[in-house]
């Protein structure tokens, strides 16, 4: 056994699994020093919590949540499948009840709010009947300001996780001006309360949904309070110990357990998401030790594979659903180009290369400027030394894969 294989400490799959504030700490691997830096800057501002997706933003939250320090009472709220205003509140309150995060005489304070302003209790399966729908922010209001008592001296810390889809859905149910509102509570709250904090989340950006409610007359400045918290990959040494720990764990053979640890860690650009898919491949296949060379041909493998598990093709369907309609084509002819170079390009040849498509032959540099931009925000592309390449390599070899070379 060599010195490195000595180091390294079994690591079991978890690819498909969801994790919780108990189990996180056994099961979130290099993420204790991130979550204390979000602690730190929680302490000061509330929170948008951005990056790739699959860079696990959800487990930096759970992990949060179990490392959390004595000064801080946290909550965490999936509004993933909320598609209203009323949905978001009622679901908001009975989750912070059900946990035990508000005063006991929560109940009778909200059966009287709930006369007062019109919410039936008797609904159907305890759901809540709403009569005057446009008070909601009272029961919102009133919801928060028991978290934030129940804290007592400690910071109130809402997460809420994929806000920015829930919103983007009540703006299709309801209207954007329903989702600007729930934006504009949550911010007044905010700033009502110096001890509450706010982070957000989720795999649709932020600015996406600020963009389609600017588009339609927005000029609201929600989230200027927020502070950015980029949740990057694995740094270098993590993901080469998070890939052997894998590989160590699920038994797999190799030739040399650190230069294939590292292959792997490489070929899923140091991201345990690609990183578990990549040695769940090697544990399915495996008929013989792997070499780094076997390794690095296993995405393209993922790429061709039935079913799409590593689910890649996401991130070309999502720009036709949460794109706005103006932006889908050009976005996707900067990312057919870039895909074809992984050294990147500036912005003249972009232009220049953009340009040679049918769907976007008239755009102009301006217009180009703000596609880019948005795929920035939304992490596709990065801007490094003066040229624009994709921020994830193992998604630009997907993206040439299945669309660069076809236009």
């Amino acid at each position: 056994m060599t010195s490195f294989e000595k180091q390294i400490k079994p690591i079991t799959l978890t690819v498909g699994t969801t994790v919780n504030e108990k189990s996180a700490p056994g099961t979130v691997y290099g993420r204790d020093e991130l979550v204390e830096k979000l602690w730190d800057d929680i302490k000061s501002s509330s929170i948008s919590l951005i990056g790739e997706r699959r860079t696990g933003k959800t487990w930096v939250l759970r992990l949060a949540q179990a490392l959390k320090p004595a000064q801080a009472e946290t909550f965490w709220f999936d509004a993933e499948k909320v598609h209203s205003t009323i949905e978001f509140v009622r679901r908001l309150n009975q989750e912070l009840h059900a946990k035990g995060l508000m005063s006991k005489n929560v109940a009778r304070v909200f059966s009287s709010l709930a006369r007062r302003i019109g919410f039936g209790l008797e609904g159907i399966k305890g759901t809540i009947e709403i009569k005057n729908p446009d008070e909601w922010p009272l029961f919102l209001q009133s919801t928060i300001g028991e978290f934030v008592q129940y804290a007592g001296n400690r910071n109130a810390v809402l997460m809420i996780d994929e806000l920015p889809l829930c919103l983007d859905s009540i703006a299709s149910t309801q209207g954007h001006a329903a989702a600007s509102k729930v934006l504009d509570e949550l911010r007044a709250l905010r700033m009502a309360h110096p001890s509450l904090r706010m982070v957000f989340c989720g795999s649709l950006g932020l600015h996406i949904v600020l963009k389609k409610l600017e588009d339609e007359g927005y000029k609201g400045q929600p989230t200027n309070d927020l502070i950015t918290f980029d949740v990057p990959p694995l740094n270098e040494h993590d993901s080469l110990f998070f890939a052997a720990g894998l590989i160590f764990g699920e038994k797999i053979g190799y030739s040399h357990l650190e230069q294939v640890s590292l292959a792997v860690a490489q070929a899923g650009s140091q991201i345990p998401y690609y990183i578990q898919h990549i040695v769940k491949y090697m544990k399915n296949q495996q008929p013989f030790d792997y070499t780094p060379e076997d390794v690095a041909a296993i995405p393209e493998k993922l790429f061709e594979a039935s079913g799409d598990p590593a689910r890649f093709r996401h991130h070309d369907k999502r720009l036709d659903v949460y794109y706005p309609e103006d932006i889908v084509e050009k976005a996707r002819s900067v990312l057919d180009v870039l895909s074809l170079e992984p050294d990147g390009l500036d912005d003249g040849t972009l232009l220049n290369l953009v340009k040679h498509n049918p769907k976007t032959l008239t755009i102009d540099p301006e217009f180009l400027q703000e596609v880019v931009r948005i795929l920035q925000d939304d992490h596709y592309i990065e801007k490094s030394g003066g040229r624009w390449k994709f921020k994830v390599d193992i998604i630009r070899r997907w993206w040439a894969f299945a669309r660069g070379e076809m236009n």
